[in-house]
């Protein structure tokens, strides 16, 4: 016989329910306040995190937007980097999953915002 799925409670059926209906979110920009990187690594205002990234990592985990999380620039260069950020600084255990969409998928798009739009659900 297979396992018995765990039972949800009555809150956590309606947060994934809303989850599920909830829109999908696009960044535009991977710069300071998205991200918490310049040009020449953590930034060194008080926006070192990142804020907007970090909010919307938190807003996944209450259920206020879809599961997808899409991160918009111009150069997919700097995505190992976002990455590495994220992983050594964002060590707050109530954010949870730091994982996003990174567009450009390779090389330099100044219109990857098109692709990350395209491939975003209506919403």
């Amino acid at each position: 016989a297979s396992p018995t799925p765990p039972l949800l409670t009555p809150a956590a059926m309606k947060r994934t329910r809303e989850q599920a209906e909830a829109p999908d979110a696009i960044l535009f920009g991977t710069g300071e306040y998205t991200t918490g990187l310049t040009p020449s690594g953590k930034a060194k205002s008080d926006k070192s995190l990142g804020v907007v990234g970090l909010t919307f990592f938190d807003l996944r985990t209450r259920g206020k937007i879809g599961n997808r999380i899409s991160m918009v620039g111009t150069n997919a260069e700097k995505l190992p980097k976002i990455k590495e950020h994220f992983r050594e600084n964002l060590t707050f255990t109530n954010i949870g999953s730091q994982e996003f969409e990174f567009f450009p998928k390779e090389g330099k798009n100044a219109k990857a915002y098109l692709d990350a739009i395209n491939a975003a659900k209506p919403g």
